[in-house]
């Protein structure tokens, strides 16, 4: 049996103070990003881009980081008490690839993939009508919360869970020594075709959402299902690779979860 099974799917009341406190290192960063981007100074936004790589990079070298937390500076009572299950390390910044929970090391990394924005840096064509839509996308406050809250999800998840993540991970480990790297991902897929139609990897999607509401609330009951895809890049790909099985999954959740604007059923 595979505890991820009985994962019980309900939204975590993860607190906004914990977000934005997270969130914080990246003001200053994203303040000097619209300043270039109002100016069209694609030179400033290749310096800026390049000075990612002049951070502190944790020990695994997949992120360079603005600002290293412990689990324990988070500030609400759900966060602490994870922090007593299963304490970890918190790195903001920019992951080389794309922000990740490593339950086995006991680290999240969040923000803004640096991989992701040197590909849409290539792209600026400046003399378009909107040349920094898509590095807009990737460097905004909506994006950044959501992937904080994504991650945030997973390891509140783990430690709720009977730690079900860094069982099945190091389970993983295990398979793949034994019989190899393909067998090892099967093992974690469990029954479904994807590793992002697994109920932790819905379930933390459920969350970003929950996070874009919250941002958006105004706005929400006059968006689309589509439109609020659109609103983070990690959700547009998703949507794009996995089509209809992955937006059933996301709906049936957003539904459980009274997430549905006006419009996007």
């Amino acid at each position: 049996m595979r505890l991820y099974k009985y994962l019980t799917e309900s939204l975590l009341e993860i607190d906004k103070r914990d977000i934005d406190f997270l969130f914080k290192p990246f003001k200053p960063w994203l303040k000097k990003f619209k300043e270039l981007v109002d100016n069209k100074d694609s030179d400033g936004i290749y310096s800026l881009f390049k000075s990612m790589y002049s951070l502190p990079s944790n020990e695994h070298k997949d992120v360079q980081y603005i600002k290293k937390y412990r689990s324990k500076d988070l500030k609400s009572k759900e966060a602490k008490l994870a922090h007593k299950v299963k304490p970890i390390d918190i790195f903001i910044g920019f992951p080389i690839h794309s922000s990740a929970y490593y339950a086995d090391d006991k680290y999240i990394m969040a923000g803004i993939s640096i991989v992701q924005s040197m590909a849409e840096f290539r792209l600026i064509d400046i003399t378009s009508s909107n040349p920094f839509k898509d590095v807009k996308e990737e460097w905004s406050e909506v994006k950044i919360k959501a992937s904080i809250r994504h991650e945030l999800t997973h390891w509140l998840d783990d430690t709720k869970h009977n730690l079900f993540i860094t069982k099945n991970v190091k389970r993983a480990a295990d398979i793949i020594s034994k019989k190899g790297y393909k067998e090892g991902i099967l093992s974690m897929k469990g029954n479904k075709p994807h590793m992002y139609l697994t109920p932790q990897e819905i379930n933390a999607m459920i969350h970003s959402i929950a996070e874009l509401k919250e941002i958006y609330s105004e706005k929400w009951d006059k968006m689309t299902f589509d439109d609020m895809i659109s609103l983070t890049p990690a959700l547009s790909v998703l949507n794009k690779e996995l089509g209809y099985k992955w937006r059933k999954e996301i709906k049936k959740r957003m539904a459980r979860e009274n997430l549905f604007g006006k419009k996007m059923k």
